[in-house]
């Protein structure tokens, strides 16, 4: 948690354009030193707060992409779970997952595969599934 709030601190100084000498000043007049290494996660609140107040605002986190939701994705994402459940994967997560597809047809994510894609994905995990003895109907 501190790391990422002074990572916040220097962001704040960055986006609120504060100069070296100003920036410490702030520092000094809220915490009474004038380095932001060595503060504490109150101190760090306090200065966050103090760059609020003088009109910085903290980026919203981004959400994360939505989902490939068509029939093949879901499929795809239907035998994952089944090979995970059946023990044969080390990870199950979805960042697993999209590391497997990456490596299988060179793209990041399900939506970014085409159709043929998909379907070569699919035979894949069908033919990992028999291996293995799962039945996939």
């Amino acid at each position: 948690m501190r790391n990422a709030m002074l990572a916040k601190v220097h962001i704040a100084r960055k986006e609120l354009a504060l100069d070296e000498e100003t920036y410490r000043a702030i520092l000094k007049r809220i915490t009474g030193q004038d380095s932001a290494k060595g503060l504490r996660d109150h101190q760090l609140d306090q200065v966050l707060t103090e760059f609020r107040r003088l009109g910085w605002k903290p980026a919203k986190a981004a959400l994360p992409a939505p989902a490939a939701r068509d029939p093949q994705s879901q499929m795809i994402r239907g035998l994952w779970i089944e090979l995970g459940k059946a023990g044969q994967l080390v990870d199950r997560s979805e960042k697993a997952l999209r590391a497997w597809i990456e490596n299988q047809v060179g793209k990041s994510d399900l939506r970014f595969c085409d159709a043929a894609q998909k379907r070569q994905l699919i035979e894949q995990l069908k033919r990992w599934s028999a291996r293995v003895g799962i039945d996939v109907g």
